[in-house]
């Protein structure tokens, strides 16, 4: 009995590690529009140019938090800031004007620029 919930827990722990290596990546705060961005990553592409590269496309991430995720609260009325994270191969570029303090929230609602190819993935 006590061997099958140790095969239960391997094979639980086993699972979580082979979907994490596909999809885990951890986030790193890059910076933001107020203080700066800055980056220990040896991405090709610098954070101030996929910063410079998502720029045309941040009101719409504004827009979006506002309408979907802000509607019934006043941070909307609060000045945004532009925030970056890197995950993965993407920089995420959000604009906010919430303290988010889990770095995930950033990927949500944001522009996607690959840090290696410079490409740029609209929101919406």
């Amino acid at each position: 009995m006590a061997g099958s919930g140790l095969k239960m827990a391997f094979s639980g722990a086993l699972m979580t590690a082979l979907l994490c290596s596909a999809g885990c990546a951890k986030t790193e705060y890059v910076g933001n529009g107020v203080k700066g961005f800055w980056s220990d990553s040896p991405a090709q592409v610098p954070p101030n140019i996929a910063f410079g590269k998502a720029q045309q496309h941040l009101e719409a991430t504004w827009e979006a938090r506002c309408s979907e995720l802000h509607a019934s609260d006043d941070w909307c009325e609060k000045p945004p800031v532009d925030h970056m994270v890197l995950k993965g191969k993407y920089y995420y570029v959000t604009r906010t004007s919430y303290p988010y303090t889990d770095f995930d929230e950033f990927t949500r609602y944001a522009v996607r620029v690959h840090a290696e190819t410079g490409d740029v993935i609209p929101y919406k």
